[in-house]
């Protein structure tokens, strides 16, 4: 799944709540207080997610890039497979970027990766929404937390 949006925000700015929200996640996941510095190509680390069924599945996250201020690369791998996503950012102007999402699911056999295609025709759109807003959320959050 790919998703282009432009926001009314710097890239600097884009990245910057990138990596803020990553090292949350690594504090709320591992109970370690890290630096950005810290957190480099190939930095993994363990959580649970929840399931669609109302469970926790334990996942691996692999940062795979953190290239301030274009890109983020993640893979979440767990028994069924690897989900990766990627934020592509691109200063087009002055507070201004254009953001390129991208989604993907590589399945542990060949029956998982029929079976997540099969569930992509249903949820794409969905999907794609989803990610739309949270982009425009960020933009928002961005926009209004700016300092004075």
């Amino acid at each position: 799944m790919n998703v282009n949006r432009e926001l009314n925000v710097s890239a600097d700015e884009f990245f910057n709540q990138i990596q803020r929200s990553v090292l949350e996640d690594i504090k709320a996941s591992t109970r370690k207080n890290i630096e950005a510095e810290q957190v480099v190509d190939g930095y993994s680390y363990h959580k649970n997610l929840g399931t669609k069924m109302g469970g926790s599945s334990k996942v691996k996250v692999t940062i795979k890039e953190l290239h301030a201020p274009t890109s983020y690369k993640a893979d979440f791998t767990s028994g069924n497979g690897v989900n990766s996503i990627a934020y592509i950012i691109q200063e087009i102007g002055p507070q201004k970027i254009n953001v390129h999402y991208e989604e993907g699911f590589s399945g542990s056999s060949r029956k998982m990766d029929l079976n997540n295609k099969i569930v992509q025709l249903f949820y794409t759109m969905g999907s794609k929404r989803k990610i739309n807003t949270l982009l425009k959320n960020m933009e928002t959050y961005i926009i209004q937390n700016r300092p004075m």
